[in-house]
């Protein structure tokens, strides 16, 4: 079978859709050698080779400024073009981002339906855009992918899909995340933000949805020695959980650790925090989320192999 992948989010590590992307390409050669690929991405002179993996990559430049028109044309007319062009038998969309007038039958995976239990989590723009979407893939959709079993549940009650058209694929674990050992590695990132050995750990994205505000507050209730340490970019509608922030004067902010900012982009870099040095509590405060499931399903690998050191884990 020939399957053309839209990998619009190959070339950004940091997000949780990328971070996708590159999981499926790592995880094919064992699960569908059989199959031929096609990955199609705005990156020029792409050039990846996979052990085991019949794959082709073809690059679709972008032509305007704005990356959100060149977004829109890449999923309204390049992509599907491209499949035609290249004879694919199926399509992926690896995010919600499915052409309107597809040309071949198209698999779209769901992530989940946050806009729906926290709207004001988001934009107004962002509801209705992911509002019509859903709608619109549960509709045309050949087949739909959805990251829990939750998020199924919720697709189908909020959106009438039929259960037989939407499997339940769980995200993994990259098996290069593993806590950092080496003693002056960890003291030279401790000294780098101004760590000290023991600290409270977010990381991710700067969101409403991603439950900051409690975070913080509770924080500041526990009254705990330890700094809590907030590591990632800042997201939409951030200006609220930035006012708790200068709040609070034992906050850490680095950013972007080592070069990423979501939690799911160091799955392919060193994992140099040391989480094993959390002294009480490591804390994921999501509200709702598909790919924001990453983290937990990241750290529970981690705290399998060091749970005398957490006494709480979750939120």
């Amino acid at each position: 079978m020939r399957i053309a992948i839209n990998a619009w989010f190959l070339n950004q590590p940091g997000t949780g859709s990328g971070q996708y992307l590159q999981g499926l390409l790592r995880a094919m050669p064992e699960a569908a050698a059989e199959h031929q690929f096609l990955f199609v991405s705005p990156l020029e002179g792409l050039q990846l080779r996979i052990p085991g993996l019949d794959i082709e990559f073809w690059s679709l430049r972008p032509i305007f400024r704005s990356r959100y028109l060149d977004k829109v044309l890449f999923e309204q007319i390049g992509f599907p073009r491209v499949c035609r062009r290249w004879g694919a038998d199926l399509a992926h969309v690896p995010y919600w981002g499915s052409s309107l007038r597809p040309t071949v039958p198209t698999v779209v995976t769901v992530h989940d339906l946050g806009h729906r239990a926290f709207p004001d989590a988001h934009t107004p723009g962002q509801r209705r855009y992911l509002e019509w979407s859903t709608r619109y893939h549960v509709s045309a959709a050949a087949h739909l992918v959805a990251d829990s079993e939750a998020t199924k549940q919720d697709l189908v009650r909020l959106y009438g899909a039929d259960e037989a058209r939407v499997t339940v694929v769980h995200l993994g674990v990259d098996p290069g995340l593993k806590p950092v050992r080496d003693p002056a590695e960890l003291a030279r990132v401790r000294a780098k933000y101004g760590l000290g050995p023991a600290y409270v750990l977010y990381v991710g994205t700067l969101q409403p949805r991603k439950n900051l505000v409690r975070l913080i507050h509770a924080y500041a209730a526990a009254k705990v020695p330890h700094k809590l340490v907030l590591a990632g970019k800042q997201g939409w509608l951030a200006e609220p959980i930035l006012t708790e922030i200068n709040n609070q004067s034992s906050i850490v902010m680095p950013g972007f650790i080592e070069g990423h900012g979501h939690f799911t982009g160091l799955g392919r870099s060193k994992m140099i925090l040391d989480l094993t040095a959390v002294a009480n509590f490591d804390e994921i405060s999501c509200l709702s989320g598909g790919l924001g499931r990453m983290p937990m399903v990241h750290l529970m690998a981690i705290a399998l192999a060091n749970a005398h050191r957490l006494t709480k884990f979750g939120a």
